[in-house]
């Protein structure tokens, strides 16, 4: 999560020796820009070109130059550091979203300071309120479902608070829109020529998690039904092991004549679990069952899956210049971000074939 920059050795000509200690204005001399502009390139904040950007990171780097946080703190009367709210600690979201925050906030001179809120209410509510006592200068949530006291107590913070990776009423977030991703990558398969359509959600164990999934579920429910499509009751569940995945497929494939010839799957771990299991029942994907899945990471591309690509990273930078932007000027109402995602189409997706002869 955190990351040390290493000084170059070796000065480019017209620079000061990396061996002194360095400021903006040495960086701002080697890169030709003010020093305003140094300021808010090494911030990430916006109004600085990427190419400007890079320079004076460039720079900074065979500099040596390092942005103290003690004497910023010390100057802003603040702590320097952002808190970092995760409903769990094992989620490769979170972990994504988390490495984009870092990489605004670090060159900012910000520490990050992470607080994971657990799967219980008890646990939920003790945390939380340690983490509003901690002096931090900010906070972002990431894909935190909080209920209407929780939410709150998220408000009543003094510094800015940002939602990342969930959409939150009455707080500022950037998430995407699960329900309208649901529906896009229904629409895919149906453009495809499939109607007979199943979903198979994740049953989550956490209540952010569970949010997700109930959108997921409302957007797989709308596209079908803009679509005139049938709901198959029997086609539609959610599973929380490989082993669940096996006996849930197993129960939609049971009739070789009335069967979904597409699955929309809530991630590609449960995705993965689908292409095995229906090998095991002697199908192929995607001629015989199509697989589309949410989480385009780790199984989706070695499975060649279709996913719903959600960013998470940028999720992540985006939220992270949001509080910048608050800590750097007056605060203003700002408006939440709704993030696009995208469908990466490989080879489990295809249009629907009549069954092979028996």
């Amino acid at each position: 999560m955190t990351r040390t920059a290493r000084p170059s050795t070796i000065a480019r000509e017209g620079m000061p020796s990396p061996t002194a200690r360095s400021s903006i204005i040495d960086i701002a001399g080697a890169v030709g820009v003010s020093p305003a502009t140094v300021s808010r390139a090494l911030r990430g904040l916006p109004n600085v070109s990427q190419s400007t950007r890079d320079r004076v990171q460039r720079a900074a780097d065979d500099l040596g130059y390092v942005r103290s946080a003690d004497a910023s703190g010390l100057a802003s009367g603040r702590t320097m550091s952002v808190g970092i709210v995760v409903p769990t600690l094992a989620s490769w979201f979170c972990d994504a979203v988390i490495e984009g925050v870092d990489s605004v906030m670090r060159p900012a001179g910000y520490d990050l300071v992470l607080f994971s809120l657990g799967r219980h209410d008890g646990i939920r509510d003790r945390v939380l309120r340690q983490t509003l006592r901690r002096r931090t200068d900010a906070l972002i949530a990431v894909c935190a479902d909080l209920d209407a006291g929780e939410r709150r107590q998220l408000a009543s913070f003094s510094g800015p608070v940002v939602i990342a990776g969930a959409a939150t009423r009455g707080l500022l977030h950037v998430a995407v829109d699960q329900r309208a991703a649901a529906r896009d990558a229904v629409q895919h398969l149906v453009d495809l020529g499939h109607t007979r359509i199943g979903h198979l959600g994740d049953a989550y164990p956490s209540a952010g998690y569970r949010a997700i999934a109930d959108r997921r579920r409302d957007g797989f429910v709308s596209g079908m039904e803009t679509n005139g499509l049938d709901l198959r009751v029997e086609w539609s569940t959610r599973v929380s092991s490989p082993a669940g995945t096996h006996e849930a497929l197993g129960r939609m494939l049971q009739d070789p004549f009335d069967r979904p010839t597409a699955l929309l799957v809530d991630s590609d771990e449960r995705a993965a679990e689908v292409v095995t299991a229906a090998t095991a029942f002697g199908l192929r994907v995607p001629a015989d069952l199509s697989v589309i899945c949410f989480e385009d990471r780790g199984l989706a591309r070695p499975f060649r899956l279709t996913a719903v690509a959600q960013s998470p990273a940028e999720q992540g930078v985006t939220a992270a210049r949001m509080l910048l932007a608050d800590l750097d000027s007056p605060p203003v109402r700002r408006r939440s971000a709704t993030f696009p995602v995208h469908i990466d189409v490989r080879d489990s997706t295809a249009a629907p074939q009549p069954p092979a002869p028996a």
